[in-house]
């Protein structure tokens, strides 16, 4: 449990310092130790979203909403939340993008 906490804390700076790629590696190994554990899915779905990968963003929250404490209503409806903000904020950076392309 330590070493999970560990890697989840790494995550967290890693993504908060904007070092993404190093915030998905400490994401793996955290979910390698325990794919139950609440918030472990978070930080690498925004650090996906953050380099552009949407769709792997969506993936990563749907296993979220599949394995993330699916005891826990609070911390599953937070995933399903974060699932939910994911897809809209994607749809409307391709609505935004259709419309550059457009006026192009």
């Amino acid at each position: 449990p330590e070493q999970r906490q560990m890697f989840m804390g790494f995550q967290r700076c890693f993504y908060e310092v904007g070092e993404f790629e190093k915030a998905i590696e400490a994401s793996d190994a955290a979910i390698a130790m325990n794919r139950h554990f609440p918030g472990v899915y978070k930080y690498l779905a925004l650090s996906y979203k953050e380099i552009g990968n949407w769709d792997k963003a969506i993936e990563t929250m749907t296993k979220a909403g599949i394995y993330e404490t699916p005891w826990d209503d609070k911390t599953h409806e937070e995933a399903l939340d974060l699932l939910d903000e994911l897809i809209a904020l994607r749809k409307s950076q391709e609505a935004t993008s259709d419309k550059v392309n457009d006026a192009s």
